[in-house]
């Protein structure tokens, strides 16, 4: 098991990775680490952004895939500029209200 002091929690804002299970205002456990494998959920930087996606690899190399169809897929070479891994998402937890 990985030490608390390489653990953070983020609150979830949106609803990219909705098909994953993982909704809107729901609190997420990440590692903080800077690489991970093809297919892990990732928390990365985008420009000024933090967010959450699916990180993968094709013959062109690694990019973030939503789990969600309504938003777009982004490749390091995109508008959207290149990115930066901050942890691997661990656990979810949803609090009822």
């Amino acid at each position: 098991y990985p030490s608390p002091e390489k653990l953070f929690a983020l609150k979830v804002s949106g609803d990219s990775m909705i098909d994953a299970g993982i909704l809107n205002k729901d609190w997420i456990v990440v590692l903080n680490k800077k690489e991970a494998e093809a297919g892990k959920i990732v928390v990365t930087k985008v420009k000024d952004e933090t967010i959450i996606s699916r990180l993968m690899k094709d013959r062109t190399g690694w990019y973030l895939r939503p789990d969600n169809t309504t938003h777009h897929i982004i490749r390091p070479e995109s508008e959207d500029g290149t990115f930066d891994i901050v942890g691997e998402v661990l656990a979810v937890q949803r609090i009822v209200e």
